[in-house]
């Protein structure tokens, strides 16, 4: 089991450079940016959303811990843009450190998120997930996951 931990400002540094790093390669990877460019404008787009070292009612950044462990160890983390009047959810980050993979932790922080979602009234929970994550794709369709938007490219020869 495992339950959702508020993020302490000691920890959003950390945690926002993780997402740099982690954004960067994925779009120096997906759309073939030389990483240093990539790094930019992940550093840009997070900035502009996470600007502050506090949770906003909009930016909820929780590290996600072992429901049986009293000191709080983050064995993954879970950012989600909630936007109440719209009555819709964004999970912009959801990981689990490697150790904590396929034991079900995934199902049951999604669970926790449909929970928390249905209390405060949110009727839409969107994700992005790249096309050759097939685990997490697999993970969101089995949790009730649509496509509902694809983004395709074709690279031409040089």
């Amino acid at each position: 089991m495992i339950r959702l931990q508020a993020l302490e400002p000691s920890e959003f540094d950390e945690y926002k450079h993780y997402l740099v790093e982690d954004y960067a390669m994925e779009i120096m990877l997906n759309f073939d940016v030389p990483l240093d460019e990539a790094r930019i404008t992940s550093a840009t787009e997070i900035d502009a959303m996470l600007h502050d070292e506090r949770p906003t009612k909009r930016q909820n950044v929780y590290k996600i811990v072992r429901a049986d462990d009293a000191q709080g160890s983050r064995i993954g983390n879970l950012w989600l843009e909630v936007n109440t009047s719209r009555g819709r959810c964004v999970v912009q980050d959801i990981y689990l450190e490697g150790g904590f993979r396929g034991q079900g932790l995934g199902r049951q922080t999604l669970d926790l998120v449909d929970n928390l979602m249905r209390e405060q009234g949110i009727q839409r929970i969107r994700l992005h997930v790249a096309a050759n994550n097939a685990a997490a794709r697999a993970l969101y369709e089995k949790q009730g996951y649509e496509v509902v938007r694809l983004t395709m490219q074709k690279v031409l020869g040089r």
